[in-house]
């Protein structure tokens, strides 16, 4: 049987690795006019994945998740 309580911490902590990658990737990139568009989408569509997660996992029910 799946321990849930240590796949859900993992899948949480995989989520924080990759926003900080991907911040990290960010920082190095040219401060362009384009780029900072870029930058700017790649944060928003990036970080909200960790924010959608624990939106889902706070639902109260099934419907609601």
């Amino acid at each position: 049987m799946v321990d849930r309580k240590n796949l859900k911490r993992e899948f949480k902590l995989r989520i924080y690795r990759y926003v900080i990658r991907l911040l990290k990737f960010l920082v190095k990139l040219p401060n362009e006019p384009v780029t900072r568009e870029i930058k700017s989408q790649l944060t928003r569509s990036g970080t909200s994945i960790g924010a959608n997660y624990f939106e889902a996992e706070g639902a109260s029910s099934k419907k609601d998740y």
